[in-house]
């Protein structure tokens, strides 16, 4: 006898009950720009490599990643050669236009097409939890 093909394991990955997974929702990237801003680049930076994903083109996922971490963690040591606040809020804004650009024409073609937009409150809060516990590690490690 040969084995019948399931359609729904054609299209997709399958949950444990065999229905076909919804792919997760993107992030908006007005609002991973405003997280990068405010939080980190490097908090942004995780994420708009992780929206990659959701939006459809994991290829873009990993280079995004690796470039993301070079370059936040160039800034950390860019203030050491200019004045600090100007020069951290300079490439600060600079990344964030990037992480808004790269993938503004891919999110607005999700949400055209009636996808949901993805909430970024988890995403946030963890980014905050794991600024203080960095900051308190820096802290006492003197």
């Amino acid at each position: 006898m040969a084995a019948e093909i399931n359609p729904l394991m054609k299209n997709g990955p399958e949950s444990q009950s065999g229905n076909l997974k919804e792919p997760r929702p993107p992030w908006s990237p007005t609002g991973i720009a405003v997280i990068s801003l405010l939080l980190s680049p490097l908090a942004g930076g995780v994420l708009h490599a992780l929206n990659y994903s959701r939006l459809g083109v994991p290829e873009r996922r990993r280079l995004a990643l690796f470039a993301n971490l070079i370059t936040g963690i160039a800034i950390l040591f860019v203030p050491v050669f200019t004045t600090p606040l100007f020069s951290r809020l300079a490439a600060a804004l600079l990344v964030a236009a990037y992480f808004y650009k790269s993938q503004e024409s891919l999110f607005q073609a999700h949400r055209a097409s009636g996808g949901r937009k993805a909430s970024l409150l988890v995403p946030g809060c963890l980014s905050i939890v794991a600024a203080l516990i960095l900051g308190l590690i820096l802290l006492f490690a003197e």
